[in-house]
């Protein structure tokens, strides 16, 4: 895990998101492109687990800065899938807070 993970000086301060491959039938694999744990850069001592949260990142339909449509791969494709997710998930309970809603 690269930066911004060095930033981590706290249990809440950086999310990192993994890619699996939706592609794969039922075992959704993290893709070989996508960083693994251990990790050595967070407030405890030790090592820790990353990422903390996967999402789809292989061949996913998305916007082409041309026009049109095309298939991208990379975390910066898993990122929005978790975004969408905790966005309906907090318009659902308005009132919960952001880490309420991780835990």
């Amino acid at each position: 895990i690269r930066r911004p993970a060095d930033r981590n000086t706290t249990a809440f301060t950086t999310l990192a998101v993994g890619a699996v491959d939706g592609n794969s039938g039922n075992s959704f694999p993290v893709a070989s492109f996508s960083s693994r744990g251990p990790v050595y850069c967070n407030p405890f001592s030790g090592a820790a687990a990353k990422p903390d949260i996967s999402a789809p990142g292989v061949n996913v339909r998305s916007a082409s800065a041309g026009g049109g449509y095309t298939t991208l791969s990379g975390t910066s494709m898993a990122s929005p899938h978790v975004t969408g997710a905790i966005a309906i998930a907090k318009a659902y309970f308005p009132d919960e807070s952001g880490v309420k809603l991780m835990t």
